[in-house]
């Protein structure tokens, strides 16, 4: 079974089964199977742990050779070893190609000065790559207090201690939009917010005068608790500062109205709508989806495309089972009760 991948179809659920399916890293529970074969173009370069796959097949190699490294770095991962071994099987143009292109001669050229600048340990592109470990051991030495040095080290140390543990499970069944008020002596006063916001996680702080974003690094320090901390009900002035906090964290959801293209489609839209070629029904829900910003610029050109005669292909171009999805995923997701994730007054 094979899985595509493009850019164009980078969306919340496909990445979600990708990394069911591919990544070793997450909960044993949570793996699939459905899939045996990722098939992508570079936007799976970067960003994603494939290491369930221990073979890559490169059927183009770039001038830049170290975009094939970070196609290997997908499945040479250093959290969890699968494999003993890993296979890279790269395809270079014919010799007719390569007259025309000198793909193989600009990219194994390129990486000959990476290994002979920096030294390498790992053959990327040819078996007859000469590698030389120049820098390898104060390269090892530095990465690894580099490492050590890292502000999350701890984190996920104990997160790695925690998972499948009862007390994760436990802390698994609070309901999202939980909030408590805890006492610490942190130099922090007001409330914290931690939210999910498209594909991003967001931690919002209010000390009253304003809320602003703060990095996951102050967070975590001030959501560090003790065994033995207390928890309190919230005081009156966390609804204003938590509301405050809210109305901040999606003040840029749908601001997007004057762009050009956006526009443009939406004035298609009512153009469609008025020639009666389309349901309505369908059409409604498309020009919600667009005003909310959950159609993506391809599909908005698409629309802006459409010439009168292909008006009724409309629902082929953008059907309405992904109009429904995106909609949910907007309603459930982007501004729903499962956005906002944890609440804390601190004192």
């Amino acid at each position: 079974p094979v899985f595509s991948y493009t850019s164009l179809n980078a969306n919340t659920r496909n990445k979600q089964i990708i990394k069911a399916n591919f990544d070793a890293g997450i909960e044993p529970e949570w793996q699939q199977d459905e899939y045996k074969i990722l098939l992508a173009t570079d936007a799976i370069s970067e960003g994603y742990n494939l290491h369930r796959a221990g073979t890559i097949f490169n059927y183009d190699i770039p001038y830049n050779p170290t975009r094939v490294i970070q196609r290997i770095g997908r499945i040479n991962r250093v959290n969890k070893k699968m494999f003993e071994r890993l296979y890279i099987f790269n395809y270079f143009p014919t010799d007719i190609g390569e007259s025309e292109t000198r793909t193989q001669e600009i990219s194994t050229l390129k990486m000959a000065m990476i290994h002979a600048i920096m030294g390498e340990d790992t053959k990327v592109l040819t078996s007859e790559e000469q590698l030389q470990a120049f820098f390898i051991e104060q390269y090892e030495r530095l990465y690894a207090t580099d490492e050590q040095k890292s502000w999350d080290t701890d984190y996920r140390a104990l997160l790695n201690e925690t998972i499948n543990t009862v007390a994760m499970k436990e802390a698994l069944k609070l309901p999202l939009r939980s909030k408590t008020r805890r006492r610490l002596n942190k130099g922090k006063d007001g409330v914290l917010v931690f939210a999910r916001k498209g594909n991003d996680y967001v931690f919002k702080f209010n000390d009253g005068t304003a809320p602003i974003d703060i990095t996951p690094q102050v967070a975590f320090k001030l959501l560090e608790s003790t065994p033995d901390e207390k928890g309190y009900e919230v005081s009156n002035r966390f609804e204003e500062l938590y509301n405050e906090t809210k109305k901040a964290l999606f003040a840029g959801v749908a601001e997007n109205d004057t762009e050009k293209t956006k526009r443009d489609a939406l004035d298609k839209i009512r153009i469609i709508t008025q020639s009666n070629s389309v349901d309505h029904e369908y059409l409604e829900d498309l020009k919600t989806a667009v005003e909310y910003d959950a159609i993506s610029g391809f599909a908005l050109r698409q629309i802006n495309r459409l010439k009168p005669a292909a008006y009724t292909t409309l629902p082929e171009i953008i059907s309405p089972e992904y109009i429904h999805k995106v909609l949910y995923t907007y309603d459930n997701v982007l501004v729903g009760a499962e956005t906002l994730i944890l609440a804390e007054e601190i004192e």
